[in-house]
């Protein structure tokens, strides 16, 4: 509000500089704990679980919701992110098609210390001693099987397939510049998303897009 509000460029540069940087470190914290996460997921028995409940300490709780959507799209698998509060622990959940978040979190509320959501995302607090019965509880009460699970990854890929191929034809005929941008940004995305190999070329400094995608959905 303040940089909408400045009368002069001097100001408006510093105010800018200030909120790049702002980002810039968000990204860096972002990264590093999502770093942990993939590390505890797959160097512990966690890897095994069909619900992932993964504890960061050192987490900001606003970062939270942001790392369980980038493991949810690791693993496809719904997760639990949760770091420490003033009391206790508090965390956000992101999950998959055919897994009620809500609903599952109903189920433990005797263990919780408040919670919220709805199908596809929630919010929570918990003691930290209770940490572990979570985790145990909502595997035990997960009903997705693994050939449910796969069954969802494959859809989920057919799905992102077909729109990526309309949306990279778009890119190519349409004149909006504005379009083109957004366009190249969410193909970039799905490129990252996916985890795929890709042999691509892309600028954004020029809008280019150039290459075909070779998707390699492990094995799937």
């Amino acid at each position: 509000l303040k940089l909408l509000r400045v009368r002069t460029q001097k100001e408006a540069d510093i105010l800018a500089g200030d909120l790049k940087a702002l980002n810039d470190s968000r990204k860096d914290m972002t990264e590093e704990a999502v770093k942990l996460a993939k590390e505890q997921v797959e160097t512990t028995d966690l890897s095994d679980d069909r619900v992932l409940v993964i504890y960061l300490p050192d987490c900001h709780e606003s970062l939270a919701g942001i790392v369980a959507g980038r493991i949810r799209e690791c693993y496809y698998k719904p997760v639990f992110v949760l770091t420490d509060a003033e009391d206790g622990a508090k965390g956000s959940g992101r999950s998959i098609d055919g897994y009620h978040m809500y609903e599952e979190l109903n189920k433990c509320k005797d263990i919780l210390t408040k919670f919220g959501g709805h199908r596809l995302a929630a919010g929570l607090s918990l003691e930290k001693e209770n940490i572990a019965e979570f985790r145990r509880r909502l595997n035990e009460n997960c009903t997705l099987t693994e050939e449910e699970m796969k069954e969802l990854v494959k859809k989920l890929f057919l799905f992102d397939f077909n729109k990526y191929f309309k949306r990279r034809d778009l890119y190519f005929h349409t004149k909006s510049k504005a379009i083109k941008v957004f366009l190249l940004l969410w193909l970039k995305r799905q490129h990252e998303r996916m985890n795929a190999d890709i042999a691509v070329d892309i600028n954004l400094k020029k809008n280019q897009f150039l290459g075909t995608p070779i998707f390699n959905p492990h094995g799937i």
